[in-house]
């Protein structure tokens, strides 16, 4: 009876641990960003200096194996650090791609937009082959 009955809480225990790793798994990889022409009114803000990070070299607050972000919601991709000047969720279009912002960036960096590329080091590598870029900004207003 007891073997029976701790093989049952050992099976629940990994039926828990693998669901919270579909979880991660699915917060870390979910794609935000649409490829879809907005039909948003939105003001463009020009060129803006757009670079990229993940959590490999970024996360300043971890928390349970996520990175928090400065809303306090884990990092995921599709999100963006934006300057102070806007607000937290705020939506953006980059090159066809909506982001929201949900972070921000360091304030030396002030003034430019990181997208957030995902954990682990593939995601880092993504981030620098990204680069630095002077993309069109548009702020959408509704």
């Amino acid at each position: 009876m007891h073997t029976r009955l701790a093989g049952l809480i050992i099976l629940a225990c990994l039926c828990v641990g693998v669901t919270a790793l579909l979880v991660k798994h699915k917060l870390a990889n979910d794609i935000i960003p649409s490829t879809t022409t907005t039909t948003h009114p939105y003001v463009s803000l020009g060129l803006k200096t757009i670079t990229a990070y993940s959590a490999y070299e970024s996360c300043d607050y971890p928390l349970n194996d996520y990175c928090l972000m400065a809303d306090g919601q884990p990092a995921r991709i599709g999100t963006i650090a934006c300057p102070y000047e806007f607000k937290l969720g705020t939506r953006f279009i980059i090159e066809g791609k909506e982001y929201i912002c949900q972070d921000r960036t360091s304030l030396q960096f002030n003034g430019r937009f990181d997208i957030f590329m995902g954990y682990g080091y593939e995601n880092y590598l993504k981030a620098k082959e990204w680069g630095i870029r002077e993309l069109e900004v548009l702020l959408l207003t509704d």
